[in-house]
């Protein structure tokens, strides 16, 4: 499975890449800390999952979903933020995110995300 990570937080993108190489061990994982590279590297590499965080600076998490959507690629889409506003969530699900996870993504999150891929793998 190839997996990229978009966050414009170090931080927060080297942590999210620990805990999905822990539950993912033989997968690819490609990161960014920009939209603009996330975009490219979506159209580049074609991966199966994008994990990308809300609020970036210049392209949004909102913006990465729908480009992602206006491709028509079913490609599994998790936002990861610390904003928890349920209307912010059912936002994003409208735009075609398959999950949003609760920032900091730890250990229970990862598994969360795990069993939403296998479902989803389940179902097409």
């Amino acid at each position: 499975m190839k997996v990229l990570l978009i966050d414009d937080s170090n931080f927060s993108l080297s942590m999210m890449k620990r805990k999905l190489e822990e539950i993912l061990p033989d997968s690819e994982i490609i990161t960014t800390t920009d939209g603009h590279e996330g975009i490219e590297l979506f159209e580049n590499e074609n991966p199966d999952l994008v994990v990308t965080d809300l609020l970036m600076p210049e392209i949004t998490g909102e913006t990465i979903v729908q480009h992602i959507r206006s491709t028509g690629s079913d490609c599994f889409v998790c936002v990861a933020s610390a904003n928890i506003q349920k209307s912010v969530q059912q936002e994003l699900m409208a735009m075609g995110a398959d999950l949003f996870l609760e920032k900091p993504v730890n250990q229970e999150m990862a598994v969360k995300l795990l069993e939403f891929l296998k479902q989803k793998r389940s179902q097409g």
